[in-house]
């Protein structure tokens, strides 16, 4: 036997344990996170109890073995036994009333129950929530009950005597479970029938060992209990369901059509069940990274006579000891599913990679004889219900940049996740009810137009509809939707302005369609991204026949792959479909200059001109101003929220740009009356524009004190102004050292004008932020990053090489802050390695004292490139210079496997891209093997979003 190794876990306080180290609220965050730092197992000390977690596949088969391990009874669970007794979910080792309903309940007739809800198919009543505002009482006192039997789990015992008011609500929501469960039950008794369902399973059922029946009480506490468990469990697994799918673009297209393809327009019968493979995949999937039921807990047989009990080879289990898996980690072993394992792609769970995976690898039903009894209902439900969803609505996210929060009581499910509905193009409301029913596959479905208000103009005439759609990730290309919506109601027009997710299925004809979007790395915004999916699915049909469209593409020509991708596809593919180009495309680079300018040089020249003749121009226009101050977050639409700012500290000497940390607790000429001043800004308006404003920098507000005669009204100076922005930084901290708090590290913008030597070019955000103090207030939205720019998942493994210059080093201080703890927590790593690209080392070398003694630590190793003082980097001034020098350790890094990341402006992109590619063909030409101009392009490429992550930023 290897020798015996201590298991980690983060130090406790003296009789309170590691009570701190468990956030109250959010308890399965805190286990993962430790989890995150001290690796496969670890151990908590709560309230004197020591236990131990475990979080791999490896060890989880083990304490699978029902010979050596079995369920216990604890936390949470523990608690509902006040309502649900010795129920077959909360039943302890050994109780005889388990024994007897799992034999009673085990039989066929249970899998065979109706396809319907758990309430309806398991004990003939039903609750009918879809038909009042208000949720049946027996839903809200589950709720209860629940929510607080997780709250008693977490504090001492002897709390519960003192909260008299919280343990009174605990006993009401008990007595109401009971009180609902006796009525169906006397209900049953005094009516007796011969459905084959649950509740006569329990009445009628004889135990085929014993010959028992199960008691009343017995049969209460199942009834409790199935109530329970097949409404938590399976809603929230029909709610992670949904998110997966709709942050997953592809994979929802591939569902409907598999529900198309299959069922058709007809009813869903249990035959078509089994012929949804990609469906099953995805529930498995969905299950797979957020199991509703995400902890399981085991303890040694209370008989074993094994001594010393021992799982991994190496770490000792004590007689009685609990040990908690954390499925949802166990889910996500890399050496299981990859370094892709965070990632939902059900092509995992088809049948035959699911039928190969490791024993004990997935584990959402719970184990063996304890595992759970109605899982083969639950799945039916499950099905059932998705295939009815898809087959006749289409979704989207009601807010596409959501990212997943956990609502956790005895299950887990999304807290704060909407999605708007709406009928599949085809369908309308007086066909479904008949579509749910009667096989509708030969008959042919009412068309479903789309009617928008004809509102009369100021001159009587109606107004044409016109649709505007856009995918937008910071709001730019949302704010040139609604500017040509503003501009096409001067015109004749009432424009509808929707993100392009909501045009799946359903682009209006007979009227201008008009596409907006961006490219985020050669890939669609959030809220376009079902619709490009959608899109590219349509591959050359008659599809968008009699619909006229036009295409503006934002981008930045920087990224030369991928620079304009999505609009170029919007609009090939839309011709390519049967539609109609109104207009030549238009195209707005952002590294060229004001995007907003040129959209408006793209309307006057091409889209109006080839729309003029159609419709009814507005009269008389008029402009009411309505100043709200107190709205800017929801005037952005990004979601954002108010953060407290803890610090704001500068990083860098005097007399260099200013750098700065800070860290947040989360959460026109006509109306110029004199003749001079009128020329002047007419010539700044037509030949001069470029030169002295737009070269210059020169905003409305500085010529306006230029020109102080010039009367212009409030309204035509805020429509002269480009609408505020968002602005994304990274994140310069680890969730690992703090989850409540986030820090930023940025550049402030702060430079001579080029409208004279007098006046200030100050960056709006940068200086704002520059300027907070501690105590204020600040709106935030956090969004994880895109693509592969995350530590790899297989830490022990992959080594890194991280590469930044400037303030690119943020997101890799969060990445090596991170491994910091989680070296000091015993883990073994694979090597990192940090080049940066600073000025000087006494002026603007950020964070060096915290960086060099985590490379005394052995958490990285340093490579500066110091562009003032190339003598002390190895003559080198540039990062890119810094890695050719080391190419030799690189080559050698990256053969093992390493990751490359990248941080910092688009030209440190450029540099460093550029210098891989030389390396790469260096070591081709060491090795005889010499590379083509366009072969050494062709690899890089292969590398890219796979070893090779890049955040670049203008």
């Amino acid at each position: 036997m290897a020798a015996l190794e201590e298991i980690p876990g983060p130090p406790g306080l003296p009789f309170l344990g590691n009570v701190q180290d468990v956030n109250p609220i959010s308890p399965l965050a805190s286990i993962e996170r430790l989890a995150g730092i001290y690796g496969s197992i670890f151990k908590l000390n709560i309230g004197g109890s020591e236990k131990l977690w475990i979080s791999s596949q490896a060890l989880l088969n083990e304490v699978c073995d029902e010979k050596r391990f079995t369920k216990i009874v604890s936390g949470s669970l523990e608690e509902v036994r006040h309502g649900v007794g010795d129920g077959l979910f909360t039943a302890n080792y050994g109780e005889e009333n388990w024994g007897l309903a799992h034999r009673v309940l085990m039989p066929d007739d249970f899998t065979r129950l109706a396809l319907d809800s758990i309430a309806l198919c398991a004990m003939g009543t039903r609750f009918n929530s879809f038909y009042r505002e208000e949720m049946h009482p027996f839903v809200g006192a589950m709720s209860g009950f629940l929510v607080e039997s997780g709250a008693r789990a977490q504090r001492p015992a002897i709390a519960n005597y003192f909260m008299r008011s919280a343990q009174a609500k605990f006993d009401s929501d008990i007595a109401l479970l009971q009180s609902v469960a006796k009525e169906l039950l006397a209900e049953r008794r005094a009516n007796p029938n011969d459905k084959k369902d649950l509740l006569n399973a329990m009445i009628n059922g004889r135990d085929p060992k014993t010959g028992k029946g199960l008691s009343d009480s017995n049969i209460l506490n199942n009834m409790i209990t199935f109530l329970i468990a097949g409404h938590e469990t399976t809603s929230g697994m029909l709610s992670f369901l949904f998110y997966y799918l709709l942050k997953n673009p592809s994979a929802y297209q591939a569902a409907q059509r598999e529900v198309d393809g299959v069922v058709g327009k007809g009813p869903i019968t249990i035959d078509h069940l089994s012929k949804l493979p990609y469906i099953e995949a995805c529930l498995r999937e969905t299950l797979r990274l957020n199991p509703p039921a995400p902890v399981i807990s085991f303890y040694p047989l209370p008989d074993s006579t094994e001594s010393p009990i021992i799982i991994g080879g190496k770490y000792e289990v004590k007689p009685g000891q609990s040990i908690l898996a954390l499925i949802p980690e166990i889910h996500r072993d890399p050496t299981v599913y990859g370094d892709d394992a965070d990632l939902f792609k059900p092509e995992r769970m088809l049948d035959e990679p699911f039928r190969n995976l490791p024993p004990n690898a997935w584990k959402p039903f719970g184990n063996g004889m304890r595992g759970c009894i109605g899982r083969p209902f639950a799945w039916q439900e499950a099905l059932l219900a998705v295939a009815m969803l898809l087959q006749n609505l289409n979704f989207r996210m009601d807010d596409p940049s959501y990212n997943l929060l956990i609502k956790q009581t005895l299950s887990i499910k999304p807290n704060g996740f909407y999605m708007r509905a709406s009928l599949r193009d085809g369908i309308d409301s007086l066909d479904l009810e008949k579509m749910l029913h009667v096989d509708t596959s030969k008959e042919r479905l009412s068309e479903n137009d789309q009617k928008l208000s004809k509102d009369l103009s100021s001159s009587g005439k109606p107004k044409q509809p016109m649709s505007i759609f856009y995918g937008s990730s910071s709001g730019t290309c949302e704010a040139l939707a609604r500017n040509l919506a503003r501009e096409a109601s001067g015109r004749g027009y009432e424009a509808r302005v929707d993100p392009l997710d909501a045009a799946v299925d359903k682009i209006p004809k007979g009227q201008p369609v008009i596409l907006i979007s961006s490219s985020y790395e050669g890939q669609a915004p959030d809220n376009a991204r079902h619709f490009v999916e959608w899109l590219e699915n349509l591959k050359g049909s008659d599809r968008l026949k009699d619909i006229k469209y036009a295409v503006y593409g934002c981008g930045n020509h920087d990224w030369v792959a991928t620079y304009q991708r999505i609009p170029k596809l919007l609009d090939t593919e839309f011709e390519n479909n049967g539609a109609t180009r109104i207009a030549d495309t238009g195209v707005g680079d952002v590294a060229a200059g004001d995007i907003f300018e040129a959209f408006d040089k793209w309307q006057d020249s091409c889209l109006w001109t080839q729309l003029a003749s159609s419709a009814v121009p507005e009269e008389d226009v008029g402009l009411e101003i309505d100043i709200d101050s107190s709205a800017r977050s929801s005037r952005l639409r990004q979601d954002v929220r108010e953060s407290i700012v803890l610090s704001n500290k500068v990083l860098t000497a005097p007399g260099v740009p200013e750098k700065r940390h800070i860290s947040l607790k989360l959460p026109t000429a006509a109306s110029t009356p004199e003749p001079e001043v009128r020329e002047k800004i007419e010539y700044l308006g037509k030949e001069g524009f470029n030169q002295e404003v737009f070269l210059k920098r020169r905003s409305p507000l500085d010529i306006l004190e230029e020109y102080p005669s010039a009367a212009l009204s409030l309204g035509d100076f805020l429509a002269m102004l480009p609408p505020m922005r968002i602005r994304q930084y990274s994140i310069s901290s680890s969730p690992f050292h703090d989850p409540t708090v986030a820090t930023l590290t940025w550049s402030v913008l702060d430079a001579v004008s080029k409208a004279g030597e007098s006046k200030r070019y100050l960056g709006v955000a940068s200086n704002y932020l520059s300027s907070v103090e501690e105590g204020d207030r600040v709106h935030v939205s956090v969004r994880p990053s895109r693509g592969s720019f995350h530590p790899p998942t297989d830490l022990e493994n992959t080594p890194v090489i991280y590469i930044c210059a400037g303030t690119g080093l943020a997101p890799f201080r969060g990445f090596v802050q991170e491994r910091a703890l989680q070296i000091a927590a015993g883990r073994k790593l694979a090597a990192a390695y940090l080049f940066i690209g600073c000025g000087h080392p006494d002026k603007d070398s950020l964070f060096s004292e915290e960086l060099k003694k985590w490379e005394a630590d052995g958490v990285v190793k340093l490579h500066y490139a110091f562009s003032q003082s190339p003598e002390i980097s190895k003559g080198c001034r540039h990062v890119q210079d810094r890695l050719w020098e080391e190419r030799e350790e690189l080559r050698n890094v990256f053969q093992s496997g390493a990751k490359l990341y990248v941080c910092g402006s688009s030209m440190v992109g450029e540099g460093v891209s550029v210098m891989t590619k030389k390396i790469y063909a260096e070591a081709a030409d060491l090795l005889g093997k010499t590379k083509t101009d366009e072969e050494v392009e062709d690899w890089f490429q292969s590398i890219k979003n796979d070893r090779f992550a890049s955040d670049v930023f203008t």
